[in-house]
C-alpha cells in the first residue's frame, strides 16, 4: 500500500501514487526565488473535512463511498483504502495495511466489483461481519464499479491535538536578525559595490563572504527602490534577504514537533520570542502503521518506500507551517529559521535517512548530532534562503524531542531528584538524580496524541 505525491493539492491532502490510482488536474506550483530554487505553493485554505468530492475521471472504474457520496475513478486492482484516499477519505490503518488490526472496516453494498475475501480477512472478521458484507479496505481490491460505505469508526481524524504549552521566561537570543539600514548613496567618490555597501552598513566583516546568487540578482533593484534605506535579514553574519523596510517589519521562525501520530508547529516572532501562531495535523505516515516499528518495516521495503515516508513528513511539516503562518497573519516567506524535534525514527524519516539500524541491535542511528541545513534542501515552505536546525538524538529511540523537554524544563538545574515524562506514541522518561540524567523510551501508544 503505497501513497505519495510530489505536491500539495488544493484539498491539502495526500493522494495515492499515480501508478496505483491516478488523479490528474491537481494544481501544483512553486514560488521560486531569483535563482530558481523555491518552496512549495501550499493550498490557500487547509482542508477541514470535505463535502461531496469527485476525483478527476481518469481511471477505468467508478468507486463511490458512503454515506457522503464521494467518488474516485480508479484503475483495476486498486485497494479500497487507496481509492478512498483518492476521494479525500483517510482510513485508519495502524497495522500498516497488513489486515491484522481490523480498524479499516468498510461495508460493501454488494460483492460486485471487489475481489473475494482472502484468508487474512476471514481470519480477522467474524462470520457475522462477513455475512453483512464487511470488508477490510487494506485487503480488498476494486475490479469493477462499486459502492462502499465507510463507518465513522474507520475514518482517520477527529482527535484533539494539543497545541498549547508553557514558555518559562526564556530570554530571546535569535540567530536571525533584522536591521534597518540607512546607506550612503553611490557617488563618484563612493563607488563601493552594492553588496559591500550593505555588508558595511550591517556591520559584517568584509572579505570573502557567503552570498545567495538569487539575492545578488535582486539586490540592485531592491536597494534603489528603497532609496538605499532597506531592511535586511541576517542569519549570523550572512545576509539572507534585503527588502524595502516596510516589506520586512519582523523576522519569524517556526518550531516543529514531529510526533509519530501528530505534528505541531509554532510560529515565533524571533526578536521578542512571542508565539504568534500554531498549526497541527495528523502525521500522514500513520497510514503505514501506528508505531515507529511499523514505519521502520515499511521503510525497509526499499528506496521508494523510504522516499514516500520522507515526502509525507515534509508534506505535513509544510502543512502545519502554513497553518501557523496563516493564524499569525504572516507570509511563510518571512520565516527564516526552522527548528525540528522528533524521536529518532521521525528525525530520520524527515531527513530521508533509513532508520533500519536504529531498530536493530546494537541500535546505531545514521546521525546523533545537531544538524543545520538550508531550507531549500528539504523543500520546506519557508524562505528558501533560511535554515533548518534538527536537534540531536540521544540514543536508540530517545530523540530530539527528549532534548527539547530537557532544555525547556531545565531538568538538570533541579535541586533534587526530579522525574519528567513525555507521554506520546513513543514515550520517554527522564530522571535527574541530582548528579546525572538518565533517559529511556517506551511505547505508550497513539491515544495520548489524540488518535484514539
Amino acid at each position: 500500500m503505497r501513497r505519495s505525491s510530489r505536491c500539495l493539492s488544493g484539498s491539502s491532502r495526500w493522494v495515492p501514487r499515480p501508478e496505483r490510482a491516478r488523479m490528474h488536474g491537481t494544481n501544483c506550483s512553486t514560488t521560486p526565488d531569483a535563482d530558481g530554487a523555491g518552496y512549495a505553493a501550499l493550498p490557500s485554505t487547509p482542508r477541514r473535512g470535505a463535502g461531496k468530492k469527485v476525483a478527476a475521471v481518469t481511471g477505468k472504474f467508478r468507486a463511490e463511498f458512503g454515506p457522503g457520496g464521494e467518488v474516485a475513478w480508479v484503475e483495476p486492482e486498486t485497494l479500497v483504502v487507496e481509492a478512498a484516499a483518492l476521494a479525500g477519505i483517510e482510513l485508519q490503518t495502524p497495522c500498516g495495511g497488513k489486515g491484522k488490526c481490523g480498524r479499516c472496516k468498510v461495508i460493501a453494498a454488494s460483492a460486485d466489483g471487489l475481489t473475494p475475501a482472502d484468508e487474512v480477512e476471514t481470519a480477522t472478521l467474524s462470520p457475522e461481519e462477513v455475512a453483512r458484507g464487511v470488508r477490510l479496505a487494506c485487503r480488498t481490491r476494486i475490479t469493477g464499479e462499486t459502492r462502499v460505505d465507510i463507518p465513522a469508526a474507520s475514518r482517520l481524524g477527529g482527535g484533539t491535538i494539543l497545541e498549547s504549552g508553557l514558555v518559562d521566561g526564556v530570554a530571546p537570543a535569535p540567530n536571525v536578525r533584522r536591521l534597518s539600514l540607512q546607506l550612503p548613496q553611490p557617488a563618484l567618490a563612493d563607488q563601493r559595490a552594492d553588496l559591500r555597501r550593505v555588508l558595511a552598513g550591517a556591520g559584517v566583516e568584509l572579505g570573502c563572504c557567503e552570498a545567495d546568487l538569487g539575492l545578488l540578482r535582486e539586490l540592485p533593484e531592491v536597494l534603489r527602490a528603497a532609496d538605499f534605506r532597506p531592511a535586511v535579514a541576517l542569519i549570523g553574519n550572512r545576509v539572507v534577504d534585503v527588502r524595502p523596510a516596510d516589506a520586512l517589519p519582523h523576522v519569524y521562525g517556526c518550531a516543529i514537533d514531529i510526533g509519530t501520530t501528530t505534528v505541531v508547529a509554532y510560529a515565533v516572532e524571533l526578536e521578542s520570542g512571542r508565539v504568534v501562531g500554531t498549526g497541527s495535523a495528523p502525521n500522514p505516515q500513520g497510514a503505514h502503521g501506528a508505531d515507529v516499528v511499523s514505519r521502520v518495516e515499511y521503510a525497509d521495503a526499499g528506496a521508494e518506500a523510504l522516499a514516500e515516508l520522507h515526502e509525507e513528513a515534509v508534506f505535513v511539516v509544510n502543512q502545519v507551517i502554513v497553518e501557523a503562518c496563516r493564524e499569525a497573519g504572516i507570509e511563510a516567506g518571512d520565516v527564516y529559521e526552522v527548528t525540528v524535534v522528533g524521536n529518532a525514527c521521525m528525525a530520520h524519516l524527515f531527513l530521508g535517512l533509513s532508520p533500519h539500524h536504529v531498530a536493530r541491535a546494537p541500535y546505531i542511528p545514521v546521525i546523533d548530532q545537531a544538524l543545520r541545513l538550508p531550507a531549500r534542501a528539504l523543500g520546506l515552505a519557508v524562505n528558501p534562503r533560511g535554515e533548518v536546525h534538527v536537534l540531536p538524538n540521544i540514543a536508540g529511540w530517545v530523540g530530539a524531542d527528549t532534548v527539547g523537554v530537557l532544555l525547556a524544563t531545565r531538568l538538570a538545574e533541579s535541586s533534587g531528584p526530579t522525574l519528567a515524562i513525555d507521554i506520546g506514541t513513543n514515550g520517554e522518561v527522564m530522571l535527574w538524580s541530582g548528579e546525572k540524567t538518565l533517559v529511556c523510551s517506551t511505547a505508550a501508544g497513539p491515544a495520548f496524541e489524540g488518535a484514539q
